[in-house]
């Protein structure tokens, strides 16, 4: 080591790990005090200024980075400052200031021979007071050798790396480190803002693709060709590209149907045996997402290719259109530069491709016969359902059974929906008694509607098997020896019907229901009846998932909501918690579905009451031993989240289980409101009811802790 340095090890607070650094003797002395306040007072402008810009629910994420960039060069001393940031596909350089190798917008890959990239895999500090002394050596053709890299941490994983660097060697001090940590929990919460805003906008733009498609469906019963030109139409603008086509299979060909967009097709049907990534997709029955037409294989792809290059795209996408397990078309994408689709618009194109199935099918049956008329009929009620109840499956499902028997042969239908192995709603109409089947679970209480699923069973089979049981004779002595249990009523013998299908709701690779279709006399169904009820199965899952949609987004909306509430809360209470966390209370209270929430904080060994809100009483002044003995206490000593369904019950935790008692409640989740994985408080939800707090419920709850914890971590720094 050279005369004159001493080797010192500077921790992070990120992880609790350290790195180690040369801190050379030409540290710039102390400033006087006015200095130092000076400092401060640039140092809270710039956190303030950066909490509201993002108590904006439609944060941009790039402005924001580099102001924080921007501020982090002024107030810490460096020359220049960099921010990259994860995004779903890879590392992007997102914000630079000062003369830096890379520019914006570069895409980086997170290498341990940078200090970025070090960050970046293992989520801690690095920071180095003298590069040149730097273990492993650190390559540094600028030979900045004050360097340092704080990572942006999101549920344990790092999401981006804030970085800054001097020529001078010295490193940088506490006020400076503590000050860019800001920064970094604060593009910590930006990013989550921007990905719940981003995720929400997706969503809302989807259900408003899937609603057009749906309107066009039900709107043309006879013709399939507007509803391809919409699908089309749709693909291009909500996929933010230039061109979209649907091309259908006819005698062995594959025929352009419908097409939106600036570029050229040069052909209007080519045979199904060529070589091009649409005929590859429709044969293999997989989506191809080709990232440059015009480097592929001539051996697999010659015509594809060829057709790429004489009509000048690159990008290309075929989704195919399957039905009943053959492909029956594709939907296709193309642009002119190269770069591959993301997983967003890979998932909305294989959506249009499910509804241009249906659309081809409905026409289909509509087409075909008097018989297919009346199907389409209850195919546009069921529609209809669909688009006049976003938000309430019920409806759907009751449609659904009325047109089943209306329509396919049969005298009674019932169909059931299942939810982590419990029945969660149903609809029935017809004759034969409800109260012998399993349907009679539903008077019973939710936590004791179990769904039974057997081999034995025919509802058992079709979920297990995933596929349409069709039983023409329950008392055929065949039936009874593979189904001894019938639909679970008992014996065959002494059933109130004979013949039966049962139709699986497949959401993916998931059975989520049943629509079961009896009659009393003998003899099966025919092939178009079982077609058409496993089409309302298809629109039963529709239904659901768009009721899923809207739910869900307005959660994410509403979730965003109480996030920028509190946020505005934060930036106008710099010196007082108590405000934003009464805020985060009554947020929590209202978008957990819970009926009481506390905010414990802790106090010597003990945890000290510092919100409340709810019904249930609790002194202002209360403090409970930090013993474990309580679900607070446990969850903070073990920095985890805990849930229980009925503490009453819980032997585990006495005091809590007390507690419960003494104020009639039951359910009970404890978040840790976590700093660099230590606990610094609690959050809990209170049921007087024991009802499980769902995941989502949980998330939020998590949420609305980390929130805690920038408002606690901006109060301690100011004061």
């Amino acid at each position: 080591m050279r005369a004159g340095t001493k080797k010192t090890i500077h921790g992070g607070s990120r992880g609790g790990d350290t790195a180690a650094a040369v801190r050379t003797n030409d540290v710039p002395k102390k400033a006087a005090a006015p200095d130092a306040r000076d400092g401060a007072r640039r140092q809270l402008a710039a956190v303030s200024t950066v909490m509201k810009a993002l108590a904006d629910p439609a944060v941009d994420l790039d402005h924001v980075a580099l102001m924080i960039v921007k501020a982090t060069v002024r107030l810490s001393g460096s020359e220049t400052a960099g921010l990259f940031r994860r995004d779903p596909d890879g590392w992007v350089l997102a914000a630079t200031f000062g003369r830096t190798p890379g520019k914006k917008g570069d895409r980086m890959t997170p290498d341990a021979g940078t200090i970025w990239g070090r960050a970046a895999q293992s989520g801690r500090r690095f920071h180095y007071a003298d590069t040149l002394l730097a273990e492993p050596k650190l390559p540094d053709p600028e030979q900045r050798r004050t360097r340092m890299a704080v990572p942006i941490v999101r549920d344990g994983e790092s999401i981006g790396v804030l970085t800054m660097s001097r020529p001078d060697p010295g490193g940088f001090d506490k006020a400076t480190i503590a000050l860019v940590e800001t920064f970094a929990d604060q593009l910590a919460v930006a990013m989550e803002s921007a990905r719940l805003f981003t995720e929400t906008t997706e969503a809302l733009e989807r259900q408003t693709a899937i609603s057009e498609i749906l309107r066009v469906i039900s709107s043309s019963p006879t013709d399939v060709q507007p509803v391809l030109e919409t699908i089309a139409k749709s693909a291009a603008d909500f996929t933010a590209v230039e061109d979209a086509g649907v091309a259908l299979i006819k005698d062995g060909s594959v025929h352009l149907i419908a097409h939106h967009g600036p570029i050229e097709w040069g052909y209007r049907a080519y045979s199904i045996e060529s070589l091009s990534v649409t005929t590859r997709a429709i044969n293999e029955m997989r989506t191809f997402n080709i990232a440059d037409m015009q480097s592929l294989s001539d051996d697999q792809f010659r015509e594809g290719k060829e057709i790429a290059r004489r009509q000048g795209y690159r990008g290309f996408l075929a989704a195919p259109l399957v039905k009943n397990g053959a492909a029956i078309g594709a939907i296709q994408l193309r642009r002119r530069q190269a770069g591959a689709f993301t997983r967003q618009q890979v998932e909305l194109v294989e959506t249009f491709a499910a509804q241009a199935v249906i659309a081809i099918e409905n026409v289909r049956l509509f087409n075909e016969t008097k018989e297919a008329l009346e199907r389409q009929t209850a195919t546009a009620e069921i529609l209809r359902a669909i688009s006049g109840s976003p938000t309430d499956v019920q409806p759907v499902l009751d449609a659904i059974v009325a047109n089943a028997v209306r329509y396919c042969g049969a005298e009674d239908a019932a169909l059931h929906l299942f939810h982590e192995g419990r029945i969660s709603a149903w609809a029935h109409v017809g004759p034969i008694d409800e109260t012998e089947s399993d349907a009679k679970v539903m008077l019973r209480p939710p936590s004791e509607r179990q769904m039974i699923i057997r081999r034995d069973r025919v509802q058992g089979r079709a979920v297990l098997d995933r596929v349409t049981i069709h039983v023409p004779d329950m008392q055929d002595p065949a039936t009874i020896a593979d189904f001894p249990d019938g639909l679970g009523h008992g014996r065959a013998a002494t059933l109130p019907f004979r013949a039966a299908i049962v139709t699986p709701l497949r959401r993916q690779e998931e059975v989520i229901g049943t629509i079961q279709l009896r009659r009393k006399a003998p003899g099966p169904f025919t092939a178009e009846q079982i077609a058409l009820v496993e089409t309302f199965a298809n629109q039963a899952v529709i239904a659901i998932e768009n009721v899923r949609l809207f739910n869900e987004t307005k959660e994410a909306l509403e979730r965003q909501t109480a996030i920028s509430e509190i946020l505005r809360v934060i930036a106008s209470s710099p010196t007082d918690v108590r405000p934003v966390l009464e805020a985060i209370a009554e947020n929590a209270l209202r978008f957990c579905a819970a009926e009481d929430v506390v905010v414990m904080l802790p106090d010597g060994d003990h945890l000290r009451l510092a919100a409340h809100r709810g019904p249930v009483p609790i002194a202002s002044d209360q403090r409970y031993p930090n013993d474990g003995t309580s679900m607070s206490s446990r969850a903070f000593l073990e920095a985890r989240t805990i849930a229980v369904r009925d503490l009453q019950t819980e032997a585990e935790f006495p005091l809590g289980a007390q507690n419960a008692r003494a104020g009639s409640y039951h359910a009970v989740v404890v978040a840790p409101l976590l700093r660099d994985r230590v606990a610094v408080g609690t959050i809990g939800l209170r049921r007087s009811d024991a009802r499980p707090f769902s995941e989502s419920e949980i998330g939020a709850l998590e949420t609305f802790a980390s929130q805690a914890v920038v408002a606690i971590e901006n109060v301690r720094l100011f004061n």
